[in-house]
């Protein structure tokens, strides 16, 4: 390897840096990148990367010189290749990378020193396997020419109606509950007592659903009332009234020190070829995956990177400098043009693991990957539609999903797909803003199409969906005149407009009233996070069931949510002592606001609904009925009129420990 010389040329070949100095064949540093895949250029960190190295590092030998060339699309060194690399690169490149596979860079000609041991990670485990090569097109024939597909070519052909069990759902906690099940609340109970007897045998903690659902009211309405800390909300003045009545801050504090969701018992080691750096929150992801994936999925569909925003020490937090919050777990998301979750995968760089792929899937590279996987659930050939942007676009993913039917489209960075016959930056600086140009190939018998346009900057867009016509118009600002000019506009830009925000609209809704309670655990983050999800897809879903009734606000819906897990199954049994005298009214009170309404399924939970005998007389609640009545509901605070009770019944029921059901 005449090429690598020093440590730093050695250290730049490791980790796919480009080569600062000219090689030996006179050809320029432009022309000897070696090529990486952009997953790894996204602010990994440095365990992360060594986990990716054996998936990312590249290499192919020319003739007999030994001499490393790029390669467009990835090339992997199969187990039967036998490199005649120098001994000392090998011990530096073992130092460097443990977790590269020494037999397939040793020479059998060659044999290692069986003396040298080498220290095994600490930060990685010790399974990565071969993977395939990537499935990548070369010599494509570009032409010039404009792809116009019929309509009834393009016709969705899938069933988006949502089922029978949504459609009979009628309040917002029953929506909330089809993720949030009795199954996810019960699992999330018994792994909580079972981490306290982890924690002390001789602990005392009880726990049961009920109070989990407590928890979960008194969370969500902290998400829309922000205070400075958790205990500000029990503050005899800061403080909420609900959530004090609720539950008292030491037994909330207590319950969120032993939440837990998976045993930590049944974790694999870090060496095991199926270890997971997800398995605290593991069951709680695949509870609220599988909901999502129960829900038929839109037409027109869009994958992008979601970020939970975090600053916590963890191994998993990233950091991206181009998003709103730049550290965070990352998070893959397909989503519909509502803004409906599908499907998600969080980002643990363990994903691209061969054994996780399907038989019929091929390998597409670690970033076009991602969007295979999400796509699972998308039924074939129903001519279902999906948007993705640069990060993930290749020329072989889109003929993958049209050999599928399914239709693609996203933005292109161009280096990865060579032969296009576009013009460069350089000859459109010459043309007006506006300009565009298209050209045509068939790829492995699939048409694809190419546009390049010019706005602010230019824009490249592949795409097996649109093409360039017909062109429509948009407005731009024209700093030269101070007018705004209308400006032509290829239709590939506007239908990938159109369908592209799906994602952005999710990440929108959760921000508004999201969950900010802090924690030293770093899966309590994600935990709120997917909290927040279900509320948001709860609520789209509650929208489309309920169309045609009063429009209900994302704030509002949240509010009935939590204002019924606050209240249901409450038992408001009398406290034992003298009963405090209330003060006398020694003026008339005015007419105030309207009276609370309860949420139907407080009302109806038919647990605690005591009687009792009020000074004032109003208008019974109760709908259809107008006769005015002093009997208000303990648990509700509403009156209500007992129409078969008289006065010394219900006087009597009011002092007796009982339960009536169903008065309102």
């Amino acid at each position: 390897m005449e090429n690598i010389a020093d440590d730093e040329d050695l250290i730049r070949f490791a980790l796919e840096i480009p080569i600062d100095s000219d090689d030996e064949s006179g050809e320029s540093d432009d022309e000897c990148l070696i090529d990486y895949d952009p997953i790894v250029d996204n602010n990994y960190s440095q365990n992360d990367f060594i986990e990716q190295a054996p998936s990312t590092i590249t290499a192919s030998i020319q003739n007999q010189n030994n001499i490393i060339t790029p390669n467009i699309e990835q090339i992997f060194i199969q187990p039967s290749d036998t490199i005649d690399f120098d001994n000392n690169l090998l011990d530096g490149l073992e130092d460097l990378i443990p977790l590269i596979n020494s037999e397939a860079l040793t020479s059998p000609e060659q044999p290692r020193r069986q003396n040298r041991q080498t220290k095994p990670s600490k930060t990685a485990p010790n399974n990565i396997q071969i993977q395939p090569p990537v499935v990548s097109y070369k010599d494509i024939n570009w032409k010039n020419g404009n792809l116009i597909l019929n309509k009834n070519v393009t016709e969705f052909l899938g069933n988006s109606s949502l089922p029978i069990e949504i459609r009979h759902l009628i309040s917002p906690l029953d929506f909330f509950s089809f993720f949030f099940d009795d199954e996810l609340l019960d699992s999330i109970v018994e792994q909580s007592l079972l981490y306290s007897v982890q924690q002390n045998i001789n602990n005392t903690f009880r726990f049961t659903k009920n109070e989990l659902k407590k928890y979960l009211g008194i969370v969500a309405l902290m998400s829309l009332v922000h205070l400075p800390n958790t205990r500000s909300y029990w503050n005899c003045v800061l403080g909420n009234t609900m959530i004090q009545e609720t539950m008292s801050l030491k037994r909330f504090e207590l319950i969120r020190r032993y939440l837990h969701f998976n045993n930590n018992e049944t974790a694999l080691p870090m060496s095991h070829k199926n270890y997971d750096r997800l398995h605290r929150i593991r069951p709680v992801l695949d509870h609220i995956k599988k909901k999502c994936n129960s829900i038929p999925i839109e037409e027109n569909l869009s994958i992008d990177e979601q970020i939970c925003p975090t600053k916590a020490r963890s191994y998993l937090k990233q950091y991206l400098p181009l998003k709103p919050h730049k550290w965070g777990y990352k998070i893959f998301v397909l989503s519909g043009v509502s803004g409906f979750s599908y499907n998600f995968e969080v980002y643990s760089g363990l994903e691209n693991n061969p054994d996780q792929r399907l038989q019929n899937e091929p390998n597409l590279g670690a970033s076009a990957n991602i969007v295979v996987r999400l796509a699972r659930i998308i039924p074939k050939n129903q001519n279902y539609k999906l948007y993705f942007d640069n990060y993930y676009t290749t020329l072989a993913l889109e003929v993958y999903f049209k050999k599928n039917g399914i239709y693609s489209l996203g933005t292109l960075r161009r280096n990865r797909v060579p032969g296009l016959i576009l013009p460069d930056e350089k000859y459109l600086k010459t043309k007006p803003r506006g300009f565009s140009s298209e050209c045509l190939a068939e790829v492995d018998g699939e048409a694809v199409t190419a546009v390049i346009w010019k706005d602010n900057k230019c824009v490249t867009l592949l795409s097996t969906l649109s093409g360039k016509l017909p062109e429509t118009e948009v407005k731009r600002f024209d700093k030269k005149n101070k007018i705004r000019s209308k400006v032509p506009c290829p239709n590939i830009v506007g239908v990938y407009n159109k369908h592209m925000g799906g994602v952005d609209l999710l990440d929108a809704h959760i921000a508004r009233y999201r969950v900010g309670m802090r924690s030293k655990k770093w899966y309590f983050k994600m935990f709120y996070h997917f909290f927040d999800v279900a509320m948001v897809n709860a609520w789209i879903l509650y929208k489309k069931v309920n169309s045609d009734e009063k429009y209900m606000p994302l704030k509002d819906f949240r509010q009935e949510i939590a204002v019924s897990l606050c209240k249901i199954g409450e038992n408001l049994t009398p406290t034992r002592g003298r009963k405090r005298k209330e003060p006398e009214q020694s003026e008339k009170k005015k007419r105030g606001y309207q009276t609370f309404k309860p949420p139907r399924d407080v009302r109806l939970d038919m647990i605690a609904h005591f009687p009792k005998i009020t000074d004032k007389r109003e208008r019974c609640k109760n709908n259809g009925c107008g006769k005015k009545t002093s009997i208000m509901c303990r648990k509700c605070k509403v009156l209500v009129n007992l129409h078969l009770w008289d006065q010394s019944a219900v006087r009597h029921l009011s002092n007796r420990r009982g339960h009536v059901h169903g008065l309102h």
